[in-house]
């Protein structure tokens, strides 16, 4: 799991103990959350999040996995996961919109939005 330790421990036979067993069938969010703050590398961190959840279909296809920055070494902008810098891009296209642009600018900034 990136940690150089397992998620779980289990005997020579794959059997886990009555305790453990309980928490990997509930996967409460403090586990997942405390077996992840153990992994140093934010991508590594970020895909093993993504990997972990406990419902099958959040879970990312294998295309994904193993197109993820941690695995490819791709750059990426922001991760899955991860909070936007921004609440709101504004775009346009000719200065004579600036004007208008700029309104809304004051409108949202006013209203605690983050703009770019």
């Amino acid at each position: 799991m990136c940690t150089g330790e397992p998620l779980f421990l289990s005997n020579d036979e794959d059997n886990i103990d009555t305790k453990n067993m309980k928490l990997l069938f509930e996967w409460p969010e403090w586990l997942k959350l405390e077996k992840l703050a153990k992994i140093t590398n934010t991508l590594a961190r970020n895909l093993v999040s993504q990997l972990l959840s406990k419902l099958p279909l959040k879970r990312p296809a294998t295309d994904k996995i193993l197109d993820h920055p941690f695995l490819s070494g791709k750059k990426a902008a922001r991760l899955v996961g991860e909070q936007a810098e921004f609440d709101v891009f504004l775009s346009y296209r000719v200065s004579s919109d600036a004007m208008h642009v700029e309104l809304l600018y004051n409108a949202l900034t006013s209203l605690g939005l983050k703009v770019w």
